[in-house]
């Protein structure tokens, strides 16, 4: 357990560590889907030092690293007095980055995340959706989820069967509907993973709408890389294949 979440832990380490604390004046959500890009959009964000830090701290692994820290249960009350007033950078700014099933998780336990009274939400997707699939099922397989994280498993093209991607798409189109039904009317714009990897207008938007200055040092610039690779790409070409989609 504590291997699977050793980031996590680290990070509420250090978050109990810090001296400074502070409340935030501006919150901003950012609700994506698992495998969208969220955690390099968000990185683009974090490293302007002005918009908090946009973690997906409802993931359940923040929630166990919290219970394995403080050696208690967790109280959702206590964790977001420390997420919010220790991760607010010293513009007032406070920002989340969490999945729909981040969400519905909580809203199954009487718990509604945009409650936290956001002043900013936006949604980030992706519109190839089978792609996404597919970077979904690897991930799993794999237990890489950034480039920095080293993988638990190696993976070939036979590993990564077609019916774990329909299985992985079909799951992610649920959360796309759920996201349709009930979170859509509280976003405030949204953006896409296709759009935003190839230029930083969204970048700029979404610092113009939160108010954030922009100045010459708030350039688009992340050190995550995109995942995808040839892998991927023959992965897809077989799955065509096998569905008879040509083009």
């Amino acid at each position: 357990m504590k291997n699977s979440i050793e980031k996590e832990i680290r990070i509420i380490e250090s978050l109990l560590k810090k001296n400074r604390s502070k409340s935030p004046s501006f919150k901003v959500a950012i609700v994506s889907t698992p495998r969208c890009g969220s955690t390099m959009f968000c990185d683009t964000l974090e490293k302007t030092e002005l918009f908090g830090w946009p973690e997906e701290w409802f993931h359940d692994h923040f929630i166990k690293a919290y219970e394995s820290v403080l050696q208690k249960k967790f109280d959702y009350k206590d964790y977001l007095d420390l997420i919010t007033k220790k991760t607010t950078t010293d513009n007032g700014l406070f920002s989340a980055n969490f999945h729909v099933n981040h969400y519905i998780y909580f809203k199954e336990r009487g718990i509604d995340l945009l409650d936290l009274d956001f002043d900013k939400v936006f949604y980030l997707q992706r519109n190839d959706k089978i792609s996404q699939a597919i970077s979904l099922t690897i991930a799993r397989i794999t237990g890489q989820w950034t480039q920095h994280q080293p993988p638990a498993n190696t993976v070939t093209e036979i590993d990564v069967s077609h019916s774990s991607i329909i299985n992985n798409l079909h799951e992610i189109m649920l959360y796309e509907e759920f996201y349709q039904e009930n979170l859509k009317h509280y976003v405030n714009r949204e953006y896409g993973y296709e759009s935003f990897t190839k230029n930083s207008g969204d970048f700029l938007d979404i610092l113009t709408q939160c108010k954030v200055p922009i100045s010459e040092k708030h350039q688009f610039y992340t050190s995550l890389k995109i995942q995808r690779n040839q892998l991927n790409d023959l992965i897809r070409s077989k799955l065509f294949m096998r569905l008879g989609i040509t083009g």
